[in-house]
């Protein structure tokens, strides 16, 4: 069940092949053993800190996230056919992929600039050249936050293309691959399902498992990313909390929905900038499906990105809902028949 793009991995560094690697180690032995180190050591843990830091239990950031990342990767970069990724890019991808969120161990603030801290952390786990290990935190930690001139063009501020021992790689590219994958891959097994429907959860934490909860599937076809979102009947009747930097607010899940799609279509459209010629990602579309309590289909509901983007403001302005439904009408709609 290993992953493609593992698979291939491991498939260049048995061929050992000339000019594939920039040096003489074991790059899929190196991965493998750092997975399973970040696995043990780090990624189960994430979660307790950021609990521990007043912002409520998100949904999975385990090395099942990881997995799920790569299965994103596999499904897009299966229909590329041509300028794929080098044997080396391959290993910088997964790698990262890897470290892009354990810098979570020291809190969600930062937490993309923290993973140089996690690889200082892995004796032997990593490539010995420093300047590798350099490249591997710049593309992990361009999935969050600003650059340290305050820029949020995190992937801008890495190279298009370097050259370590002849070996040439692509970190601008490397890198919106895992920001937009990152992006993508939250779906319901992230959720901590039991706990929501027990109603165990802390109440500023329900509504990112019931956003989680919501995806049923996430598919790349014909140059664009579509997403399935099932909703129940009763989803729509109340309100939840969302915290944001301390604030409290109450917000229908329906409106979240909209609200993260809204920043999934602006990361498509800004890590697309950076995949110009290699991975083709022209729309996202989103489908909402209700049902009631028998699991009929009571109502179907379309969204689509548009093509204004803004790194500095991400609103709903940049996706287009059908019937220009917000959460106050979908529930006057539903339920108006019990009325």
């Amino acid at each position: 069940n290993m992953p493609d793009l593992e698979k291939n991995l491991q498939e260049f560094q048995s061929a050992r092949q000339y000019n594939t690697f920039p040096s003489q180690e074991n790059y899929y032995q190196l991965y493998i053993n750092a997975k399973n180190w970040l696995a043990q050591k780090i990624l189960n843990k994430t979660g307790i800190k950021v609990a521990c830091d007043g912002e409520g239990f998100y949904t999975d950031h385990s090395i099942d996230h990881c997995d799920a990342i790569i299965k994103i990767a596999n499904l897009c970069l299966d229909s590329v056919n041509n300028n794929s990724l080098s044997p080396y890019e391959t290993y910088l991808l997964l790698i990262s992929i890897l470290v892009h969120d354990a810098g979570m161990i020291y809190g969600r603030e930062d937490h993309g600039a923290n993973c140089r801290k996690i690889g200082e952390d892995m004796p032997n786990l990593l490539p010995a050249n420093a300047f590798e290990r350099t490249s591997i935190y710049k593309i992990a930690g361009a999935h969050h936050g600003r650059t340290i001139f305050g820029s949020k063009d995190t992937i801008g501020a890495l190279g298009e293309v370097e050259t370590l021992n002849n070996i040439k790689f692509r970190p601008a590219l490397i890198a919106s691959l895992i920001r937009l994958f990152d992006e993508i891959s939250e779906d319901h097994t992230r959720a901590a399902g039991y706990l929501l429907e027990h109603q165990q959860l802390p109440e500023e934490s329900i509504i990112h498992h019931a956003y989680a909860s919501s995806i049923r599937s996430v598919s790349y076809i014909s140059k664009g990313i579509e997403i399935i979102y099932c909703l129940n009947k009763k989803d729509l009747e109340n309100k939840y909390i969302l915290m944001h930097n301390g604030v409290k607010e109450e917000i229908y899940l329906f409106d979240w929905i909209c609200k993260r799609f809204a920043k999934i279509n602006n990361e498509r459209q800004y890590c697309a900038s950076y995949m110009w010629g290699f991975l083709q990602l022209e729309h996202v579309t989103a489908k909402i499906q209700v049902f009631d309590e028998e699991l009929y289909d009571i109502k179907n509901i379309s969204i689509k990105g548009k093509d204004n983007f803004s790194l500095d403001k991400i609103t709903e302005s940049n996706i287009h809902i059908e019937n220009n439904y917000d959460g106050e009408l979908l529930k006057q709609e539903v339920f108006a028949s019990e009325q």
